[in-house]
């Protein structure tokens, strides 16, 4: 039990470093609809290349 901790307590960081990651992508694209068109085109450069791997890791989770 004791030994079991450890990865447990880094499972739970896992997780919780993604949700913060969806967080701030959701918060960005908020904030993409209030600004102009060259953020959104500097966000979607930066995160569009990222977005399978999320979503990949969202499912192994």
């Amino acid at each position: 039990m004791i030994l079991d901790f450890p990865t447990n307590f880094y499972r739970l960081n896992f997780r919780l470093r993604i949700l913060l990651i969806n967080i701030t992508s959701i918060s960005l694209q908020l904030l993409n609809n209030k600004t102009n068109n060259k953020f959104r085109t500097v966000k979607n450069l930066i995160f569009n290349p990222l977005l399978p791997f999320y979503n990949n890791l969202k499912l192994i989770i």
